[in-house]
């Protein structure tokens, strides 16, 4: 039902991880827009039982919508662009989720929020990622002042992967106690000010 929501209602197509190419998902890794191999954690937690039957990607041909099938959740929606855009990110997956509202339903706890295979996603679920690569500051520098607004630094590919190029991905590190505006809000005023450190910085 899944595969035919999103083909029916978005421009793209639903590509299967066990019939997909070796080349074709790697290059898909490369460019950020699939997830990885099935990680210790993840297998420790029952989440890789039967890999990689049932899982896939949807991806838009604008490549600019993806919906992850299976990989953590059973459903994990992103909406992704290059530049520093984020009202238009945001305002792409806010359409898009009331258009999966109408079509499935999403389980959803009053007071917990969204159920999610991670205990950290809880709440809203939201993850605001951005992924930039500082000219001054050193990874250890970014980490610190990260903490200090509530922004977590992941490696090039998300959670339990290196920085890779020097690229770091910074998002919200919490999802619960807070609204999406609020999430998103903190991201950007985080980022602008880690970047204004990464300028004011004397080599």
């Amino acid at each position: 039902k899944v595969q035919q929501v999103l083909e029916q209602n978005f421009h793209g197509k639903y590509h299967s991880l066990a019939k997909m190419s070796q080349d074709f998902r790697q290059d898909l890794v490369n460019r950020h827009f699939m997830f990885e191999d099935c990680d210790r954690f993840n297998k420790g937690g029952g989440g890789c039982d039967f890999w990689p039957t049932g899982r896939g990607i949807f991806l838009s041909s604008d490549e600019k919508f993806l919906v992850w099938i299976n990989e953590e959740d059973h459903l994990r929606i992103i909406s992704m662009d290059k530049g520093g855009d984020l009202n238009a990110i945001y305002d792409r997956l806010v359409k898009s989720m009331k258009i999966l509202e109408r079509n499935i339903e999403f389980s959803r706890d009053p007071y917990l929020g969204f159920h999610t295979f991670c205990p950290t996603n809880l709440g809203t679920t939201l993850r605001a990622s951005v992924h930039i690569k500082f000219n001054n500051l050193k990874l250890s520098e970014v980490k610190e002042e990260a903490k200090k607004l509530d922004l977590q630094v992941r490696g090039t590919h998300g959670e339990h992967s290196d920085v890779r190029g020097g690229v770091m991905d910074i998002s919200n590190a919490r999802r619960l106690g807070l609204t999406e505006f609020q999430a998103i809000s903190q991201v950007y005023n985080g980022v602008n000010k880690i970047l204004a450190l990464d300028r004011d910085k004397i080599l």
